[in-house]
């Protein structure tokens, strides 16, 4: 995946920006050398989305099936239990 400092991204906002958008190319924005960011396309930030949902939902019908089992998750954890 390709990474890019936060300076070069302030210089070639517009062509990084038709490079994620026209060439579905996600990029990682670094500050400092640490990975801070990624810009995507909007189809893969749909395909993001959808995933989620999916994960919700099946959260959901697990919780629904086991009624005494109501226990909140953490987002992290959530995460972590899809491998992300």
């Amino acid at each position: 995946m390709t990474r890019l400092a936060m300076v070069a991204l302030r210089k070639e906002l517009a062509d990084v920006v038709a490079k994620v958008a026209y060439g579905k190319t996600p990029i990682i924005i670094q500050r400092a050398g640490k990975d801070m960011a990624a810009l995507v396309s909007m189809e893969d930030l749909a395909l993001l989305e959808e995933l989620e949902d999916r994960y919700l939902t099946k959260v959901a019908d697990a919780a629904d099936a086991e009624p005494d089992a109501h226990v909140l998750t953490a987002w992290d954890d959530a995460k972590r239990e899809i491998g992300w």
